[in-house]
């Protein structure tokens, strides 16, 4: 509890980077535990907030691989993970059909969730776009966050560097 109290209490703070890093130690210490996961992404999804560096995307299908262990127990981290890799394969790569998967697949743990069910007519209506290109760059638009091992933190393999 000394790590993960650690990352909290960092958590709180403006320095996101270091609570990312704290949490780094505890997932790599715990790789079969939900917690680690599920603040990595948390701290990610607050310092990308737009999704459009992908940063959390690592972290959350961590942590969907994680909870779908046991969807019933982690129904709610389950659900969280699923969610957001739903509206960053949407909104950010324009993949409809990844979105329309993990959209399906919080409705076999919440079927009665309306307001994920309206989420999955409207996928199912919209017609899969095209994927975003630079042709002046010759880049395909996609995310360009990195994360690299901290200096300040001996050990920690999770820290983020905007590029």
């Amino acid at each position: 509890t000394d790590i993960f109290d650690w990352g909290l209490s960092l958590f709180f703070t403006p320095d996101l980077t270091r609570a990312d890093s704290v949490f780094g130690i505890y997932a790599e210490r715990y790789p079969e535990e939900i917690y680690g996961w599920q603040w990595i992404s948390n701290c990610r999804r607050l310092i990308d907030t737009t999704m459009t560096l992908g940063l959390a995307k690592p972290s959350y299908l961590k942590l969907f691989e994680v909870a779908d262990k046991d969807k019933v127990k982690f129904k709610k981290e389950f659900i969280e993970s699923a969610g957001y890799l739903a509206g960053y394969y949407n909104n950010v790569l324009k993949s409809k059909d990844t979105a329309l998967m993990y959209v399906n697949k919080i409705l076999e743990v919440d079927p009665a969730n309306e307001a994920w069910k309206n989420t999955q007519q409207q996928l199912l209506k919209t017609p899969q776009p095209k994927q975003p290109s630079n042709p002046k760059s010759g880049t395909s638009g996609k995310p360009t966050g990195v994360i690299k091992k901290a200096k300040h933190l001996p050990g920690s393999k999770n820290t983020l560097v905007k590029k």
